[in-house]
């Protein structure tokens, strides 16, 4: 029996390990969303890595499924514009609770790679900077900017708008009790 060339190619490069690329790369592309969540680092790392909690606050991923371990294959639903895109990432690199990258997996992979950063810096106590930045590379990287570029950057830009209204900040300390009276009444 013959096996189909994009079945051939597909079970090719599954396995496919790619390393951390550069924004430096050749052909690189990137896209970057910075914006301050009003929650403190523990939180907002608690709800970006929770991925089957994306599908209530996040408008460009609305599923996910996976154990965030690096190495691990995790799933997710993409909207890209009018598309839903159902995509298998591994997690590279996992540097609680200040850095989350992925890559993309799959044949696809090696015709349009694409990496995906969350860089968490705490400000205060209470305020966490989230960066995000997206490498697109490879031979199809250009093309797939032109299809998808404007729903990349809309839908990062709406998944940092959604995590800073979402991240639910820490409630305050209990008041302390008032203090006991000392000596004789």
């Amino acid at each position: 029996m013959r096996t189909p060339a994009l079945l051939t190619l597909s079970l090719m490069f599954a396995g496919c390990r790619h390393a951390p690329r550069s924004p430096d790369a050749p052909r690189t592309l990137t896209i970057t969303d910075t914006t301050v969540v009003p929650a403190p680092i523990d939180v907002v790392w608690q709800t970006l890595t929770d991925l089957e909690g994306y599908a209530a606050w996040n408008p460009w991923i609305i599923d996910g499924a996976g154990d965030v371990a690096p190495g691990a294959v995790v799933r997710v639903v993409v909207v890209l514009g009018e598309d839903r895109l159902d995509s298998r990432h591994v997690v590279q690199t996992l540097e609680p609770p200040t850095r989350f990258c992925w890559r993309d997996a799959g044949w696809s992979a090696a015709l349009v790679y694409g990496q995906r950063c969350r860089t968490l810096t705490p400000l205060d106590e209470a305020h966490t900077r989230v960066t995000q930045e997206l490498l697109v590379s490879g031979p199809l990287a250009e093309t797939a900017m032109r299809r998808y570029g404007d729903a990349m950057r809309d839908g990062l830009a709406a998944e940092q708008a959604a995590l800073a209204l979402t991240a639910p900040p820490r409630p305050p300390p209990p008041p302390l009790p008032p203090p006991s009276p000392t000596g004789p009444r």
